[in-house]
């Protein structure tokens, strides 16, 4: 992901962002940052545990956005 693609999806996450969707959109930057810095962005012991799926809804809202935000080309 280039910078420019960076940027425009952290844009687009806060204009998205809801009350009801905080959560996704929170994991999803968070995705995007370790998608663009690589490992130079939280430990691996937080990469695992961002991308478990498991605990709260909150928990699991904010996976599955941090997944998704990984996952942008």
């Amino acid at each position: 992901m280039n910078k420019q693609r960076f940027e425009h999806e952290i844009r687009k996450a806060r204009a998205l962002t809801t009350n009801q969707t905080q959560n996704y959109w929170a994991g999803y930057i968070r995705g995007l940052r370790r998608n663009y810095h690589g490992g130079n962005f939280g430990t691996e012991d937080e990469h695992r545990f961002w991308l478990t799926a498991d605990g709260d809804e909150i928990h699991r809202q904010r996976s599955a956005g941090y997944r998704a935000g990984l996952a942008v080309q």
